[in-house]
C-alpha cells in the first residue's frame, strides 16, 4: 500500500544519506541543497531503471519522486520569490535533467 502523506523526517532518511540536522530547513539556499539532491537521486535511481540494471527498486523511485513533488510544492511556499521548482513549473522547464 503506497503511503499518501509525506513526513520529512521520517520519509527522507531513508531515501537519502542524511544527518538529523540537515531535515531542518530554514533557508532557500539549505532546501535548494535538500532538492539538488534529491534530483540527483532521482536522476540515479532512473538511470539503473533505463538501463535495467539489478538494483532498480521501483519502490525507490516511486518514493523519490513522491518526495521530489512533495519538496517542490514545500519550497514553492515557502520561498515564493524564488525561482520555483517543480515537474510542471511556470517557466515550462521541470529542473530535473539537463534543464537547469
Amino acid at each position: 500500500m503506497r503511503k499518501t502523506r509525506y513526513c520529512r523526517t521520517s520519509d527522507l532518511p531513508s531515501l537519502l544519506p542524511l544527518w538529523p540536522h540537515e531535515l531542518e530547513i530554514d533557508t532557500a539556499a539549505k532546501h535548494e541543497k535538500l532538492l539538488a539532491m534529491l534530483q540527483k537521486a532521482l536522476r540515479a535511481e532512473r538511470q539503473r531503471g533505463i538501463g535495467g540494471h539489478w538494483c532498480y527498486d521501483l519502490m525507490r523511485h516511486s518514493n523519490l519522486l513522491m518526495a521530489y513533488r512533495a519538496e517542490c510544492e514545500l519550497y514553492n511556499r515557502a520561498w515564493p520569490g524564488q525561482r520555483p521548482y517543480g515537474l510542471n513549473n511556470p517557466n515550462g522547464s521541470d529542473n530535473i535533467g539537463c534543464d537547469r
